[in-house]
This record gives structure tokens, C-alpha cells and sequence, in this order.
């Protein structure tokens, strides 16, 4: 039965004689009428459309269908969006590279350029520097021996610096520094500290000429040949070491050799007789005061000609 049926079987319920009646009751109940007519078709059309959307969601194939639709919508978006994304990277990169060539290069340049000079003025300046120093220590040697015991402070203090900046002075202006040294009969503090650096000033010269074979491996490899606790006096006799360390201070040597060695010494006491040192690097450091087997030995380093290559002490 179709809804106009329906509709027409509810609409009119009574005979002519109510119908057609002039009482008041008749417009009463033709409202009441109309009222379930238009319910009816409300409830009628709800039905209606849940039944097509019922059937739609039964039917596989245009189940099917949407899903592929939505499916391909889908991906074409993302593939979109992707594309999208993309452009605007590309666009970012070239923005950026535009402000890096037109802004940030010419900067780096000229950092650069100014490195670059201000490298060239530090090495010429080091060279100034260095070179001063190399000349006063060249002056220094030629001081008479009055002028070099007065002016122990300052030869101490340029020597020092010339050691701890590896500026390399000539050797003979070492030499005969240290020669000037060994001609004063005081030996005050500042004698000692003199003393010191120069001694280890002229280590370092002798090894930067080569003079030492293999200093470098030797230095980085440190070790003690034998360890002598302070307080006490250990000999040594016919003892020939090689290419390592040792500290000299409270021990006696005697008919003993050292070779290709870094030697320190501070100054402790110490007896070497008839001890020969062979391409060995000297680093001293005596106190103010030193005992009087130091000052021999001092004495003695003092004496030796040349640079220290090759020599024999015995100090007695």
C-alpha cells in the first residue's frame, strides 16, 4: 500500500451526516484529521529514506565502488600535498643559498682575508721577536765577565724565555756564554739559576741541530732506569745505559756510560768518576744553595767544550 492509501483511509472516518455537519464539533475534528496526516506522512517519509540508506550500505558493489573513489581521492591529495611540499623545499633551499652567496660568502671572505693577515703579522712579528731575542743573547756572550755577573737577572730571565718559546739561538753564542759563566768566582743565587737555564738552553739547541738521534721518541717515552728514594746514596759500578731517562741525584757512578739519554739533575748530591755521557739531554735545575758535590759537577759542565755531544766527569 502506498502512502496516499494510507493517507486517504485515515482521512476521512465518518459519514456525510458528520462531514457535512455545521456543529462546532465538525472543525474540531477535522483539525484533529489533519494533525494524524501529517504525523503519518512525517513518520512515512522517515522510513522512507532509512530504507534507500539501508539498501545502499547492502549493496557490495556500490560499497566497492565508493571505496576505490575514496581510496584514489586519497592518494591523489597526499601525492599533492607531497608535490607541494616539495616546491616549497625547493623554493626554501634557493632562498637560502640566494642569502648565503649574496650575504654570508662575501663575509666568510673577508674573515678569511683578515686571518690570512693577521696570520702574516704574527709570523712577523714572531720572527721580530725572536730575533731580538737571539740578539741579546748573542750580546750577552759578548759581555766581559764583570758585565755578565751583573747582568745574571736578566741573561737568567732571556734565556728561559728563549727556552720555553724554542727560539734557537746560534750555538757558539751559547757556548761562549756559558764559558763567561764558568769564569765567576761568586756564585750567588742568581748564578745558579743562570747556571740552570743555560745548561738546559743548550740541551735544547743541541737537539733541534740533530746533535741528539731520536730525542723526540726518547722524550715521549719516559722512564727511570733506576729509581734512587732522596735521603739516600745507591752506587753504581760499570752500570752502561741507553736511550731512556735517569736523574743523577743521590747516586755514585763509577766507570759508567750514558748514552742517547735525557739526564736530570737538581742539584742533589751526587759522585760521578770517570762517568761519560754521549749525546745525552741535560735538564738541570740547582737550588739556591747548592751541596758542594753539585757545585763540582756544575764546575764540570761548565768546563766541557763544544756542546755537551761527548765528555767524561769525575768529580771526585
Amino acid at each position: 500500500m502506498c502512502v496516499d492509501e494510507k493517507i486517504e483511509d485515515l482521512a476521512f472516518p465518518y459519514d456525510d451526516e458528520v462531514v457535512y455537519s455545521a456543529d462546532v464539533g465538525y472543525k474540531q475534528e477535522l483539525g484533529k484529521a489533519r494533525l494524524k496526516i501529517a504525523e503519518l506522512k512525517r513518520q512515512l517519509g522517515d522510513q522512507g529514506s532509512e530504507g534507500h540508506v539501508a539498501r545502499w550500505y547492502r549493496n557490495p558493489l556500490l560499497l566497492a565502488v565508493a571505496t576505490v573513489i575514496c581510496s584514489c581521492l586519497g592518494a591523489y591529495l597526499v601525492e599533492h600535498w607531497k608535490v607541494s611540499q616539495r616546491r616549497e623545499d625547493a623554493a626554501l633551499d634557493q632562498r637560502i643559498d640566494s642569502r648565503i652567496n649574496n650575504l654570508i660568502n662575501p663575509k666568510l671572505d673577508s674573515i678569511n682575508e683578515n686571518i690570512s693577515k693577521l696570520r702574516e703579522d704574527m709570523a712577523y712579528l714572531k720572527a721580530k721577536v725572536e730575533d731580538a731575542t737571539t740578539r741579546k743573547i748573542v750580546g750577552f756572550s759578548k759581555l766581559p765577565k764583570a758585565d755578565v755577573q751583573t747582568n745574571l737577572a736578566d741573561i737568567s730571565k732571556t734565556i728561559n724565555d728563549a727556552r720555553t718559546r724554542q727560539i734557537i739561538s746560534p750555538p757558539e753564542a751559547i757556548i761562549e756564554l756559558r764559558n763567561k759563566l764558568a769564569q765567576i768566582q761568586l756564585r750567588s743565587p742568581a748564578f745558579w739559576a743562570a747556571f740552570s737555564n743555560v745548561i738546559s738552553y743548550q740541551s735544547l739547541v743541541a737537539e733541534r741541530m740533530n746533535i741528539f738521534p731520536d730525542a723526540e721518541k726518547v722524550r715521549n717515552r719516559p722512564c727511570q732506569m733506576f729509581g734512587i728514594a732522596p735521603g739516600l746514596m745507591i752506587a753504581f759500578e760499570r752500570v752502561h745505559l741507553r736511550g731512556c731517562g735517569q736523574k743523577l741525584d743521590n747516586g755514585s757512578w763509577k766507570d759508567s756510560s750514558f748514552e742517547d739519554m735525557i739526564i736530570t739533575y737538581d742539584g742533589g748530591p751526587v759522585r760521578l768518576e770517570n762517568v761519560t755521557f754521549k749525546n745525552c739531554i741535560f735538564e738541570v735545575s740547582f737550588p739556591k744553595t747548592p751541596p758542594l758535590s753539585a757545585q763540582k759537577v756544575a764546575q764540570a759542565l761548565l768546563s766541557t767544550t763544544g756542546l755537551l755531544v761527548s765528555f767524561s766527569i769525575s768529580t771526585g
